[in-house]
């Protein structure tokens, strides 16, 4: 592996989904959820770091 090669890794991640009415969903989700940081050092658009830790909500209506 050289030098601008990164290592294989893994990152975990962890959603939620509840259902309170027949019309009514909500969900919630951490991404990244042991907060894994792997930082690149190569250039070009494509290269990216790892954005740490994210949380998400939703809820869904249906008609």
């Amino acid at each position: 592996m050289d030098e601008t090669e990164v290592g294989a890794y893994s990152v975990f991640g962890l959603t939620a989904n509840y259902q309170i009415t027949k019309n009514l969903r909500v969900n919630a989700g951490i991404s990244n959820l042991l907060n894994k940081k792997i930082y690149r050092s190569n250039e070009g658009a494509s290269t990216y770091n790892e954005p740490g830790r994210a949380y998400s909500m939703g809820m869904t209506a249906s008609f």
